[in-house]
């Protein structure tokens, strides 16, 4: 998560997989993997009418030169590419591709029509052993009052966490020239 100003935390998982990760809706339906299209009911309009086709963990890239990457595909790519600036963060992101369980593309003359979900929202749930893994960096900012705020939230949502997972940022809050920057 990021934030400006003085009230943020970076939150870092590890070992995440397929495995130990859902993809749910906001009222709960799991998003189950798709292996083909199944038209045997032709609808669009409910959560349960989608699931995913791909999930997949990757790292970003982070370079001096775009353009090494405009000879790849585009699609194995897109979001996974930073300007070398950014190589302190050393992300790794997910990525879905969702999709509708019958035909996600049909012909309407001569026009292809795609259907997109009505839903807006895919979220991660991670399981508790995950959470209690997490480790939650403060901003160099941070005053007390909110270090000690967003640890009663996260104690009382999970109070298996482990304290010793809660740090400080490496850089000292008296770097005027960092003050601006949206820092993990």
């Amino acid at each position: 998560m990021y934030a400006g100003g003085k009230n943020g935390v970076r939150i870092g998982c590890k070992n995440l997989s397929n495995e130990n990760t859902n993809l749910k809706s906001e009222n709960g339906y799991i998003f189950n993997k798709i292996e083909r299209s199944d038209c045997t009911t032709i609808r669009y309009n409910e959560e349960s009418d989608w699931g995913y086709f791909n999930k997949s963990w990757a790292n970003v890239e982070y370079t001096v030169n775009f353009s090494e990457f405009m000879l790849r595909e585009e699609h194995l790519y897109g979001g996974l590419i930073k300007g070398i600036e950014w190589d302190y963060k050393e992300e790794t992101r997910l990525r879905v591709a969702i999709r509708p369980k019958c035909l996600e593309v049909f012909k309407n003359g001569k026009d292809l029509v795609y259907k997109y979900p009505e839903f807006d929202y895919i979220y991660l749930q991670l399981s508790e052993d995950i959470l209690n893994r997490c480790i939650i960096t403060f901003n160099p900012w941070a005053n007390k009052d909110f270090i000690a705020h967003a640890k009663k939230i996260v104690l009382a949502s999970i109070p298996s966490f482990d304290e010793n997972n809660f740090y400080e940022s490496n850089v000292t809050g008296t770097d005027t020239a960092l003050r601006g920057c949206y820092l993990i």
